[in-house]
C-alpha cells in the first residue's frame, strides 16, 4: 500500500511538472552595456621573397651570422634561443 502511495505521489509530481498551463511569464531581456568597435582591415606589405633570400644567402657566404639572425622571424628567434639554452644546460649536466 505504501508503495502504491509513493508511486502515486511521484506520478502526480511528474504530471504537475509537465503541465503546459504553468509557464514562466518572466523572460529575461538582455541588457546591452557596450558596443563593439566596427571591424577594420589592414594590409601589410611583405618584403620581396627573392630579394630577402638573396640577401640572406649573401650574408651566409660572408659568414655574417648576426645580420642573418636579423632576418629571422620572432618565433624562429625564440626557437634559436631555446635550442641554445637547452644545449648549454645539457652540456652542463653531462660534465
Amino acid at each position: 500500500m505504501k508503495r502504491l502511495i509513493l508511486i502515486f505521489v511521484i506520478f502526480s509530481l511528474l504530471l504537475s511538472a509537465c503541465d503546459p498551463t504553468t509557464k514562466n511569464t518572466e523572460t529575461p531581456t538582455p541588457q546591452v552595456t557596450a558596443t563593439l568597435p566596427s571591424p577594420s582591415v589592414s594590409r601589410e606589405e611583405l618584403p620581396d621573397a627573392e630579394a630577402l633570400a638573396a640577401n640572406y644567402f649573401q650574408n651566409w657566404k660572408i659568414e655574417d651570422y648576426n645580420r642573418m639572425y636579423e632576418f629571422l622571424t620572432i618565433p624562429a628567434k625564440l626557437l634559436t634561443v631555446l635550442r641554445t639554452s637547452l644545449h648549454a644546460t645539457r652540456k652542463q649536466l653531462l660534465t
